[in-house]
């Protein structure tokens, strides 16, 4: 039986993100530039304008932390933008979620996944026993989603993301999960504070931010 596991105490999340090459402040600065393309629409973008931008934004800047890495390329799987290592077998997906990092809560999808993103992650749960090392591995693959959570609540906005393997969808949503690893967890940030960061940030990575709130 699949253990169902939770790491939220940074020296164990250090510790299991080793096995994607990556840090937990990279995964941070992940979340941060997805949260920024979030805020960064005015009253005249269409209504997907916020959500469109946050996942293009932030599926950008989770490959970009992995130019270079060893055995780690982007791929567009039947549409579906990720990133994987053949070797280590890992696929890692940017998601947007309404919630995570809640040890009683699962994240929770904004709109069902298609058939084919079903696939893929059934696909990835097949394992299969060595017998030399004692233990199951994937046969296929492993799926992981990078859930990233920003929600404004006028007076602050709420960020929290986590990286996390589900187990089959049930419905096109997320049912279950054999791991959760914890990048940022209900991280709340004032709204003056936020835009202050976020103009600090814009300017050393050379980018105009023209929109920080909705004018009501």
């Amino acid at each position: 039986m699949n253990k169902k596991l939770i790491y939220k105490d940074d020296i164990d999340v250090v510790q299991r993100l080793k096995e994607f090459d990556v840090t937990q402040e990279e995964l941070s600065e992940v979340v941060f530039k997805s949260a920024v393309a979030k805020l960064n629409y005015v009253p005249t973008d269409a209504k997907t304008a916020a959500g469109g931008r946050m996942y293009f934004d932030g599926t950008r800047a989770l490959r970009e932390i992995y130019i270079g890495k060893t055995g780690w390329t982007q791929s567009d799987e039947a549409n579906i933008a990720l990133i994987e290592n053949k070797d280590k077998k890992l696929k890692i997906i940017f998601q947007i979620v309404e919630n995570a990092c809640d040890s009683y809560r699962q994240p929770r999808l904004l709109h069902a996944k298609k058939s084919i993103s079903n696939k893929l992650v059934f696909d990835g749960q097949f394992e299969l026993f060595d017998s030399e090392k004692k233990e199951f591995i994937p046969k296929n693959y492993e799926m992981w989603y990078f859930c990233v959570s920003v929600q404004d609540q006028s007076e602050f906005i709420e960020i929290s993301a986590e990286l996390s393997r589900p187990m089959p969808l049930l419905n096109g949503h997320f049912n279950d999960f054999y791991e959760r690893i914890f990048i940022v967890q209900k991280d709340r940030t004032t709204i003056s504070k936020y835009l202050e960061i976020e103009k600090d940030f814009s300017r050393d990575i050379n980018i105009h931010v023209t929109r920080k709130r909705k004018t009501i």
